[in-house]
């Protein structure tokens, strides 16, 4: 797909994506390669896709590679994505490889939230930008689980992985590899009333630039039989 905001793949309030050996290409600003998104309250609205031996390229500002939404102002169902044995590339500023995350849509006052999540296996995630983070989990409840995998990203500030506003990462058996001027391995900001926090075991941080990890707020981290 070519253009703004030209996805790959979406699965949107109630959709259903199950997907083998499939390649996935964009270009353009905001053109996500895989997208679950859910803005509708009610049990008929989850939103999923599952990818299996599957590659993801996507080039343009914010293209991130993987990303599940749902709302943090109203009640709604899980939003998620599930990889195995496959493959995330971004290029592109703010262009995230894998990404869950909650969005305001104005309800006021707010009356609920739902939950994002991303889970790979066997999957490999590479990024190229600036602030173009390998993963990011922001606000609660959203998390990204990575298991027996690669991530690695080029550019300024590309941390390579984030959890922010309550966020949750966790990772076994698993490399992240962050290189670019001020890029931390692991970078995790919290606030008052949410606690992000990451979980890694059996896993290698490694970074060129500037602090290996960095913690602000409230947060917790916990290395388990993890290199840094």
């Amino acid at each position: 797909t070519t253009g703004y905001t030209a996805m790959g793949l979406v699965a949107d309030d109630g959709g259903t994506a199950t997907v083998t050996d499939l390649q996935v290409d964009t270009e353009g600003d905001r053109s996500i390669g895989l997208y679950a998104i859910v803005e509708q309250a009610g049990s008929q609205f989850p939103a999923y896709i599952s990818a299996t031996r599957t590659t993801v390229h996507t080039i343009g500002q914010a293209a991130h590679g993987a990303a599940s939404q749902a709302r943090n102002d109203a009640p709604g169902e899980a939003a998620r994505i599930d990889l195995v044995d496959s493959a995330i590339t971004t290029d592109g500023d703010d262009a995230v490889g894998l990404r869950a995350t909650l969005a305001n849509y104005g309800s006021t006052p707010p009356t609920g939230r739902g939950s994002a999540s991303v889970t790979v296996v066997d999957t490999t995630v590479e990024t190229s930008g600036s602030r173009a983070f390998g993963v990011l989990s922001r606000d609660a409840p959203t998390s990204v689980s990575i298991e027996r995998g690669g991530v690695e990203t080029i550019g300024e500030a590309a941390h390579g992985a984030v959890a922010q506003i309550g966020g949750y990462v966790s990772g076994t058996d698993t490399r992240i590899a962050a290189s670019g001027t001020d890029a931390m391995a692991l970078y995790l900001a919290g606030v008052p009333g949410a606690t992000s926090s990451m979980d890694f075991v059996d896993s290698t941080l490694v970074n060129s630039s500037g602090p290996m990890i960095g913690m602000a707020g409230n947060t917790t981290l916990s290395l388990t039989g993890t290199t840094a």
